[in-house]
């Protein structure tokens, strides 16, 4: 055999098992049963140790920790593994946007995508190369995120703990809007550690039921928007190299009342998590969801169901069951072998209940439904 027949059948021979033994995740239970969902907002203290780990696991409705990531810059590698992002979305009758900018540490970028109903979804990406300037904000009610080219600028701004100022140009998108919410806003401060000794976690904000006001321009479309609904989804984390996640989101007017939902699916150290991202909100109140399992009906690509694992509620946490109706999808795939990335978000329709001890609660919003899985 000839010499470079032998290399070349070398390397393939290296590459599957590359692809089989390191790169292919490991298969991970999913969780059948519930998490103490234990609440954090009497706990004082960092979000990190001075190691880098996450100091506690839980959730918390209010920033009862403080957030100080200087120990996970310390070194180069810290810095590869460490991942932000700043999301803000508007969910109204006929317009679901989604603005971000996110920094993986090696890569950077800034994405729009907007659903306009009964039209295909667009989007924008902006790729950033790591010798150009991005700021982040130093946390989720502080600070600035920002970026700015020749043809294309983002700036995120908190006004205050309470207002934020949204701005985008580009050739396609002109965005400024204002997200602003009462001071007795309840959130979800999320804390999820991914291994045993929490040094691989996810920390992250989600704010919803933000009054947007403003206008957005796409393409020849425009929107003035007044009162109309909002979230901000603030993440860092350290994330392992095998990453995924399935994420829903909704917010809307129903029955006269500001109605949100996030249910999220994440990979979970059994031993060390304490608490899910699962929560449901009512006007300036969140109400604790036990762990949510989210699944695509059998025989159908459009209608998603989703419940709690626990049968009913309890004075820890409530139960959800309902179905997302997908009215589109947009699939965004990157495939560079070693750093591979596929995204899948639906949008439409969430419709169901929620049970807590002092009653049902129906609801109807506007919402997606996005599948994440990534080798980064």
């Amino acid at each position: 055999m000839k010499l470079w027949l032998k290399l070349a059948f070398s390397f393939a021979l290296l590459a599957v098992c590359l692809e089989i033994f390191i790169l292919t995740p490991s298969p991970k239970e999913r969780l059948s049963s519930n998490l103490p969902q234990t609440n954090l907002d009497n706990t004082n203290g960092k979000v990190l140790t001075d190691a880098g780990k996450l100091s506690y696991s839980g959730y918390s409705k209010y920033p009862s920790l403080n957030w100080d990531p200087s120990p996970l810059t310390s070194s180069f590698s810290d810095k590869l593994r460490y991942k932000m992002w700043d999301v803000y979305i508007l969910y109204t009758n006929n317009l679901t946007l989604l603005i971000a900018l996110a920094d993986i540490g090696y890569i950077k970028n800034s994405f729009i995508i907007s659903y306009e109903k009964k039209s295909s979804p667009k989007s924008y990406e902006k790729l950033i190369p790591p010798w150009e300037s991005t700021l982040m904000s130093s946390t989720s009610l502080s600070g600035t995120t920002s970026y700015n080219s020749s043809s294309y600028s983002l700036l995120f701004s908190n006004l205050n703990p309470h207002t934020k100022s949204i701005k985008i140009s580009s050739s396609d998108y002109n965005i400024d809007l204002i997200y602003s919410k009462n001071d007795n806003q309840e959130s979800i401060f999320f804390f999820g550690p991914f291994n045993e000794d929490m040094s691989q976690f996810f920390y992250a904000h989600k704010s919803y039921n933000y009054n947007v006001k403003g206008n957005v321009k796409i393409g020849n479309n425009e929107y003035i928007l007044d009162n109309e609904l909002g979230l901000m989804d603030w993440g860092r984390g350290v994330w392992p190299y095998q990453g995924k996640w399935m994420w829903a989101s909704g917010n809307g007017i129903f029955d006269g009342k500001k109605i949100a939902l996030n249910m999220e699916e994440l990979p979970k150290d059994f031993k060390s998590s304490k608490a899910s991202e699962d929560c449901f909100f009512v006007d300036d109140k969140m109400i604790k969801l036990g762990v949510v399992n989210l699944n695509q009906k059998k025989g159908s690509d459009k209608v998603w169901e989703f419940k709690t694992v626990n049968v009913g509620p309890n004075e820890m946490f409530a139960s959800i069951k309902g179905i997302f109706v997908a009215e589109e999808s947009m699939v965004k795939k990157t495939n560079l072998w070693i750093i591979k990335s596929q995204i899948v978000q639906y949008f439409g329709e969430f419709e169901g209940e929620v049970e807590t001890v002092d009653g049902i609660i129906r609801f109807k919003v506007r919402g997606l439904v996005e599948y994440h899985e990534s080798r980064w």
